[in-house]
């Protein structure tokens, strides 16, 4: 953890890990930080995010609360205008909805309502995905919603290093942000730095991407929360090819940085965006608008997409197969954008590999690392 200074260090960590030190670190840092949700406290301890918090914390800080989001989310509203703030957490996002009225019509306006006077200090975790038998009441990838509500900001993590700078920052940010966890990357192992967070300072979380250069780049390919890591997966195919791009991996969504995408594709003239919301009124199609808007006479073609359907996903393993889109799919829209032809033989090498290392895995998980998502 922390060097005895307290300044930076490193570590190995899991998403899952790097969510619960910030956790602890933040607890620690605010002695009136509560961490309330429905299974905070069981066996799992929310796939492992606070673990420990009730044997360090106790009973006072970390509740258990009842199966009532609307409820919940309510009372995590109550303490925060009397200055306490909290993490809420939902281990789906179907059940979450259920606190909707709370969200837009409390949380999200409270700041404004009252003159700017009284924040609403609350995180609130959500946890979203599909595969692995999840089905239509456990699978739904509602981001784009909540990025459409004024007084909210929403930060998707990619990996343990993101998703433990991204809860610190919500955490001080003095209004209600949504962190959006993809249960797909909690098993996701990355290195990580550790800092203490500010003690007793509100600072407030603002747009964040992160941006990887591969070689010279030709094409600009947005992606956010897993996705990052499947586009990762493909950088030695696209190497190999002599393909460089901008890989510009949205942190935050509501506020993002469409400034470091239009500069990027004013240099490469070609954009792919993908996202796992499905297709109609996608934060893709969000991107593409604003790009298109800012940058459409400087692009060589129109943008393409990658989304979930606009299907309700079924329970079953076969009927769930070829339904979304997977790292052969995205390798080839980048070939399609660049006009590269796929009869090539070293191509076809590429997309054989791809589909080799597809076919190890179970089509409903991301990788090997995945153990379910309880």
């Amino acid at each position: 953890m922390l060097n005895p200074s307290g300044t930076i260090s490193y570590r190995e960590a899991t998403v899952t890990s790097a969510i619960n030190l910030a956790t602890k670190q933040l607890m620690h840092s605010n002695p009136k930080l509560r961490v309330i949700g429905l299974g905070v406290n069981d066996p799992k301890r929310i796939f492992g995010t606070t673990d420990g918090l009730l044997e360090e914390f106790g009973e006072t800080r970390v509740l258990d609360f009842p199966t009532s989001e609307n409820a919940m989310l309510g009372y995590a509203i109550g303490l925060a205008i009397n200055g306490i703030p909290s993490i809420t957490v939902h281990q789906r996002f179907e059940f979450f909805l259920l606190a909707m009225d709370q969200l837009v019509n409390n949380a999200a306006k409270w700041f404004f309502m009252f003159g700017s006077k009284t924040s609403v200090p609350i995180v609130i975790r959500v946890v979203i995905g599909k595969g692995w038998g999840q089905g239509p009441t456990h699978s739904q990838s509602f981001h784009s919603w909540l990025s459409h509500i004024p007084g909210l900001k929403v930060a998707i993590p990619h990996d343990a290093q993101s998703a433990y700078d991204l809860l610190i920052e919500a955490v001080q940010d003095p209004n209600p942000v949504i962190f959006v966890e993809h249960r797909w990357i909690h098993n996701q192992i990355g290195r990580i730095s550790i800092k203490p967070p500010s003690q007793g300072n509100s600072t407030r979380l603002g747009m964040r991407c992160r941006k990887e250069q591969i070689g010279n780049p030709a094409v600009t390919v947005v992606s956010l929360s897993f996705l990052a890591s499947r586009i990762k997966s493909l950088y030695g195919s696209f190497k190999r090819l002599d393909i460089g791009f901008d890989h510009i991996i949205l942190e935050t969504i509501k506020p993002y940085d469409l400034q470091t995408i239009v500069e990027s594709v004013r240099v490469t003239g070609l954009l792919l965006v993908t996202d796992f919301a499905p297709r109609t009124n996608s934060f893709a199609k969000e991107v593409v608008s604003e790009v298109v808007m800012s940058s459409g006479l400087l692009m060589k073609k129109p943008p393409k997409i990658l989304t979930n359907p606009d299907v309700i996903e079924p329970t079953s393993f076969h009927t769930t197969k070829g339904l979304y889109f997977d790292d052969k799919e995205l390798f080839c829209a980048v070939l399609t954008l660049l006009e590269i032809d796929y009869r090539l033989p070293s191509v076809q090498a590429e997309i054989h590999l791809i589909q080799r290392r597809l076919s190890e895995t179970p089509h409903d998980v991301p990788d090997n690392y995945f153990k379910g998502p309880f």
